[in-house]
C-alpha cells in the first residue's frame, strides 16, 4: 500500500513560487486543483498532485491541456480528498 502526503498551503505556495492569490486565480480556472478539507480547518493538496502540475507547468500547455489534467487528478482523488474547498 502506498502512502500518500498532503501539504498545506504555504509549502504549496512556496513549491510553485506563487503569491496566495495567484494560487486562487489557477484554482479558479481550474489549472490548478483545489485544496480538500483534512478537519473543520484544515485545507491540504495531495503531495503527488502538486508534483504533477509543477511538472506540467514545466511542459508549457495550454490552458484547455491543464484543466483536462486538472479534471482526471480530481477524478482520481476518489473518496478521500473529493471534497474541495473554496479557501
Amino acid at each position: 500500500m502506498t502512502v500518500r502526503q498532503v501539504v498545506r498551503r504555504n509549502t504549496v505556495l512556496e513549491k510553485l513560487g506563487l503569491s496566495k492569490s495567484t494560487l486562487q486565480r489557477k484554482i479558479a480556472s481550474g489549472t490548478f486543483p483545489p485544496a480538500f478539507h483534512l478537519g473543520e480547518r484544515i485545507s491540504v493538496w495531495w503531495v503527488d498532485e502538486v508534483e504533477t502540475m509543477l511538472g506540467l507547468y514545466a511542459r508549457n500547455l495550454s490552458i484547455e491541456e491543464l484543466r483536462a489534467q486538472v479534471h482526471q487528478l480530481v477524478q482520481r482523488r476518489g473518496d478521500v480528498g473529493s471534497k474541495d474547498c473554496k479557501d
